[in-house]
């Protein structure tokens, strides 16, 4: 498939052209600092799968591990499903980039199996490296933050995914 169709792909399902309704926050609160839910993140995460299988003509081998809960989500659950997602995708990368330098100090998951997860995450450029979900100071995430981190990370993987024209890209050309 190519850019257009996943750039396209992308739209509609981020701008919520089609898509059941979402339960928005009160009325008189303030969403930017609303945190989100165990069952809106997993609502994305399955959004994001189904993305993943249709554009990059896979089957997914693992489910969302997001129960569907009431409950925060934590920035672990978010680092443990991206995790997923990515080795999900990754039989699918035109190319290897170059790590993304981090300071590992400023990290703040404690978990080492979710840590060694942020730290791929990083270096492949799909989660910020000093953004709320690898160096947060709370566990839970905020609608905004959870936004910005679901749209880096599928913007990266389409990067990784999708390789651009070479008539339009002269850097990719052989001569």
């Amino acid at each position: 498939m190519n850019t257009l169709a996943l750039a396209v792909l992308l739209t509609t399902t981020f701008t919520g052209q089609g898509i059941p309704k979402i339960k928005h926050a009160p009325v008189g609160q303030d969403t930017k600092q609303a945190v989100v839910t165990q069952a809106e993140a997993r609502s994305v995460l399955l959004r994001a799968e189904k993305i993943f299988v249709t554009v990059l003509e896979i089957s997914p081998n693992s489910k969302v591990t997001i129960p569907d809960s009431s409950a925060p989500v934590t920035r672990g659950q978010v680092i443990n499903d991206f995790n997923r997602l990515f080795d999900l995708g990754k039989p699918k990368f035109k190319f290897t980039p170059n790590p993304v330098v981090y300071d590992a100090k400023r990290l703040t998951i404690k978990d080492p199996k979710q840590l060694a997860s942020l730290k791929k995450l990083i270096s492949y450029g799909c989660i910020a490296r000093i953004g709320p979900v690898a160096a947060g100071s709370s566990d839970s995430l905020t609608v905004q933050a959870f936004g910005d981190s679901v749209g880096f990370f599928m913007a990266r993987i389409a990067q990784l995914t999708h390789m651009p024209s070479t008539k339009w890209t002269p850097g990719l050309k052989g001569d």
